[in-house]
């Protein structure tokens, strides 16, 4: 099979700019919001590597950025494909669910701490796949990780600046302190269980 990436993270956490910023190397060819979004199957794997690349050749990278549990669910991805995984403490990904998205706060504490234990889950049938966090992207960190990861030829041209937009202040609260506490306690415990997994990461 061609070789596939998975950017896998969750809403608001910054690996959007990630994505554009592969999606701009001559290698890597970026699907978001294709058709496919789904990959239920090895099939969905093969029709992915099925649509039209920029680069014609068998160096070619086929990318999607996956946010949500449903999106991978085959087990072939797991064995043909290449993943990276980013995290972001829950603050403001959380507080941009309940103020853009219109989710009640409850259902935006269960909505990430089940999308962080997936990752998780994910990422220990992934052994040497990148993992990264937020503030690591802010400071223009693990370019090289992935660099090497893929075997690209030539530098990532990502800018740090970039991640200001998903960087917004919020005045209040939108949660309650218990609530958040109790998921910061939650995102802490799933940090320490990843940076004990074989990836490849940032001392």
């Amino acid at each position: 099979m061609k070789k596939i990436v998975f950017i896998c993270s969750h809403q608001y956490s910054g690996s959007e700019i990630l994505y554009q910023s592969m999606n701009r190397h001559p290698r890597i060819q970026g699907y978001k919001g294709h058709t496919l979004g789904n990959y239920s199957s090895g099939f969905q794997l093969l029709t992915l590597t099925q649509q039209n690349h920029k680069c014609q050749n068998r160096s070619a990278i086929y990318m999607d950025e996956i946010l949500f549990n449903f999106q991978i669910s085959s087990k072939d991805a797991y064995k043909y494909c290449k993943f990276i995984y980013v995290l972001r403490k829950p603050e403001i990904p959380i507080n941009y669910l309940i103020s853009k998205d219109r989710k009640k706060p409850s259902f935006a504490v269960l909505h990430y701490k089940f999308r962080i234990r997936r990752l998780c889950e994910m990422a220990k049938r992934t052994p040497g796949a990148v993992f990264l966090t937020y503030e690591q992207l802010c400071a223009g960190e693990g370019m090289d990780l992935i660099k090497e990861y893929l075997d690209l030829p030539s530098e990532i041209e990502f800018d740090p600046k970039e991640m200001q937009s998903v960087n917004r202040g919020f005045g209040t609260d939108l949660l309650g302190l218990n609530p958040r506490l109790e998921v910061e306690r939650t995102y802490e415990r799933y940090l320490y269980f990843l940076k004990n997994l074989p990836l490849r990461r940032l001392p």
